[in-house]
């Protein structure tokens, strides 16, 4: 299996010249974890070549699902052997705790929730024990499936998952844009969403402000890096490629579910 390239980001970098490159709409905070510019052009020696046995794109079908929790209607997408819901979550998980916040972005309700990671694993056990105490200041080394916020019956991805979608798509050199929505990214930087997975370019949640709305969306994996970091997918505007990096855990992400096996 095709392995995505890994980078740990330990420090928060100011990027006030690369917010410049925001549209109209974008939140003006010149905070965020990384510039995704040095990301990509630091990893172009080393991005793998896309894999032969990619999937056909020629037809999307899309099945739906309740969440029972709250009647919020998901699409659902088959890409290869995994079904993903083809939306973001936007389940509001009612724990009274900056730990496991979750946040909307009234300009765009399209967008879903932005959870930070301890809200993402269900930190407070609300639906299941696998993610219990990974919050912002608990280090923890969940099991291999969580179910997270989920509804039931899907889970939070973990890596090895988002690896799977990759390979499914064409390798992590082109998975970006296959993934990537047909509008809304910066610079008309815009994907094929060949697949249906529909990634739009959310931007994050930081400091109580809505950060690079069109250039960048970030989707939680359930490994945690250590007390503070906790690892993502990354999508870009500069990039055709997908990305697993580290964070923040109180940063706010979005949430792709992925059904369970």
């Amino acid at each position: 299996m095709m392995n995505l390239v890994r980078y740990t980001i330990f420090s928060a970098i100011v990027l006030s010249a690369f917010m410049a490159c925001s549209d109209s709409k974008s939140p003006s905070s010149p905070e965020a974890d990384f510039s995704s510019s040095a990301v990509t052009s630091s990893s172009s020696s080393v991005v793998k070549s896309s894999s032969s046995n990619a999937l056909s794109s020629s037809s999307i079908v899309y099945s739906t699902i309740t969440d029972a929790r709250d009647g919020q209607k998901y699409k659902v997408v088959t890409i290869g052997s995994q079904e993903w819901m083809a939306e973001n979550l936007n389940y509001e998980y009612k724990v009274d705790s900056v730990t496991y916040g979750n946040y909307v972005n009234l300009d765009y309700p399209e967008y879903g929730r932005f959870y930070t990671w301890g809200a993402a694993m269900d930190s407070a056990a609300v639906f299941s024990k696998n993610g219990e105490g990974c919050g912002r200041v608990e280090p923890c080394v969940p099991p291999t499936t969580v179910r997270g916020v989920c509804p039931e019956g899907f889970r939070l991805p973990n890596e090895s998952d988002f690896e799977t979608l990759s390979d499914a798509v064409g390798g992590q050199a082109i998975a970006g844009q296959k993934l990537k929505s047909t509008s809304g990214w910066y610079d008309n930087a815009n994907g094929t969403d060949g697949f249906g997975f529909s990634a739009l370019p959310v931007g994050i949640y930081n400091n109580k402000t809505f950060v690079k709305a069109s250039s960048y969306a970030h989707f939680w994996t359930t490994r945690g890096g250590n007390i503070d970091y906790a690892f993502y997918m990354g999508l870009y505007f500069d990039s055709k490629s997908v990305f697993i990096n580290s964070s923040y855990k109180y940063y706010g992400y979005s949430v792709r579910c992925l059904k369970s096996n």
